[in-house]
């Protein structure tokens, strides 16, 4: 009975063996399967975070690029401005005002804030103050014309005049008599010019 006693302790230890054996496999697979899963759902996080980080630089960008956009029609628009100003150039408003509704067109399209609101009231009323500009530039041009007119037949009507005072200056010399003092003073005065 010694014998079997010790073949009992031996199995009995090998059975203990092979238990502590299990058990530690199966601590370890359950170990392994919450790391994995930790690890699964840290990589999610990692990877959610990673695609909000996208989306928010890409909108970033989109306005940025819409941004720049503006800018650069308000600088075209004031080339154009500059351009019709000294040249008067019809075609320098017609680009003014294409820049200026592209710009007011791109802001549109970005999300309204004080700022951007802002932005497209100054340029609106831009758009409106330059396009005073031109109808003054207009109407002062409408009174040039008209005075150079009115100064032309002016000059017309006093070479008239002044040959009247003369064909009367030579016809009251001829009587031996002077001319008026009222003619003989615009003779003068057209005379000096």
């Amino acid at each position: 009975m010694k014998n079997i006693s010790i073949n009992i302790k031996l199995i009995l230890l090998v059975v203990l063996g092979l238990v502590f054996v299990g058990a530690v496999v199966v601590i370890e697979t359950i170990s392994n399967s919450s790391i994995k899963k930790t690890n699964n759902e840290n990589f999610a996080m990692m990877e959610q975070a990673n695609r909000d980080y996208r989306e928010k630089a890409a909108a970033a960008q989109e306005r940025l690029n819409h941004i720049q956009e503006v800018l650069n029609s308000v600088q075209f628009a004031r080339i154009a401005e500059k351009s019709y100003l000294q040249f008067y150039n019809p075609q320098y408003a017609q680009q003014l005002e294409e820049h200026v509704n592209n710009a007011l067109g791109v802001l549109q399209k970005v999300e309204k804030n004080k700022s951007t609101e802002t932005l497209a009231s100054t340029l609106q009323s831009y758009q409106q103050d330059f396009g005073k500009i031109i109808s003054l530039h207009k109407q002062i041009e409408g009174l040039n014309a008209s005075i150079i007119e009115q100064f032309t037949s002016l000059k017309e009507l006093l070479g008239k005049s002044e040959e009247i005072i003369i064909a009367n200056r030579f016809e009251s010399q001829m009587m031996g008599e002077e001319l008026p003092p009222a003619e003989a003073h615009f003779e003068t005065m057209v005379a000096q010019g």
